[in-house]
């Protein structure tokens, strides 16, 4: 998770100990169309999974979008 926050930080050039993975996507002024692509380029550079931009658009939390770079691995496509 840690390796997670750290890339998602620099995504939204934030410390990664400002990342909290209960808040809202929206509550980051930084959280827009560009950090939502960088972050389809991130999962699949760092995880090797291809996420779809609706996939990244239905995310509420971080939390969320860590879920879907760390999901099963039989459950992706």
């Amino acid at each position: 998770m840690e390796n997670f926050k750290q890339l998602f930080a620099q995504i939204l050039e934030m410390r990664p100990q400002d990342i909290h993975m209960n808040v809202r996507l929206k509550n980051f002024a930084s959280w827009d169309s560009i950090a939502a692509v960088s972050f389809l380029a991130m999962a699949d550079a760092e995880w090797g999974i291809r996420l779809t931009a609706d996939q990244v658009r239905k995310a509420v939390t971080v939390e969320d979008l860590y879920k879907l770079v760390k999901r099963p691995r039989m459950s992706r496509s």
